[in-house]
């Protein structure tokens, strides 16, 4: 299993280091207004073993290797700069033990810091609340752990409704308490997409909301008031 995830995170460093003549090439970089900086520490067991720790985004379809650092079991702590045009979703990436993924929100002038502990470690994907100086990253952390509570809420009653030997009944009611479920988890992005304040949290969630509309155009009903 660590071999495959090894190789798996060997594969998207090869394909960021293949895409990194290109994303540098930017016209925003270097511009000192769109500098941000990401103070990162690690826990003991993270760091039992030296490894680099890299950050990269896909901004405007182009792969941009930002900075990484390297860490051991002494150097728990380290600083990395990046530029960015506006604010944005850049990713945390270690090269052997870890989260395979950390996502942070930043944009020009941040200076933020985060810890990222031993209970991350082995998760393809963490969204981490222990944030400093980035109150972006904290709305959409908070915004994508409620999300997925309420997703998961929804599956499992939509599992409960496979099971053998229900009556029809019973399976009308937990598909009924499904249904809700899962319109309780498309309104909360509908109602995020509205109120929220990332400019990037939003825009994401109204991406979900476009494609949830998609699929689901009665979920979101319009009434066009006329004039008499």
């Amino acid at each position: 299993m660590n071999k495959m995830r090894h190789y798996r995170r060997f594969l998207l460093l090869l394909a960021m280091m293949s895409a990194v003549t290109y994303g540098m090439a930017q016209d925003w970089a270097d511009v000192p207004e769109n500098r941000f900086a990401v103070t990162v520490k690690i826990d003991s067991a993270i760091a039992s073993e030296p490894q680099k720790l890299y950050m990269y985004s896909m901004i405007e379809r182009q792969m941009q290797l930002h900075d990484s650092i390297s860490f051991d079991s002494i150097h728990r702590v380290g600083t990395m700069h990046g530029y960015v045009p506006y604010e944005y979703n850049v990713n945390l990436l270690f090269q052997r033990r870890g989260p395979q993924c950390v996502p942070i929100v930043v944009k020009g002038g941040d200076s933020l810091s985060i810890h990222i502990g031993d209970e991350d470690d082995g998760f393809r994907m963490r969204y981490i609340d222990k944030v400093e100086g980035s109150p972006s990253t904290l709305e959409m952390v908070r915004f994508q752990h409620k999300k997925d509570s309420l997703r998961q809420e929804y599956l499992n009653q939509n599992s409960q409704s496979q099971l053998y030997n229900l009556t029809d009944a019973q399976r009308d009611s937990i598909n009924a308490i499904a249904k809700k479920e899962k319109d309780k988890w498309e309104r909360y992005i509908l109602e995020f997409a509205c109120t929220g304040k990332s400019p990037y949290s939003v825009i994401d969630a109204a991406g979900d909301v476009f494609y949830s509309f998609r699929r689901n155009p009665t979920l979101y009903p319009y009434t066009e008031k006329t004039r008499c």
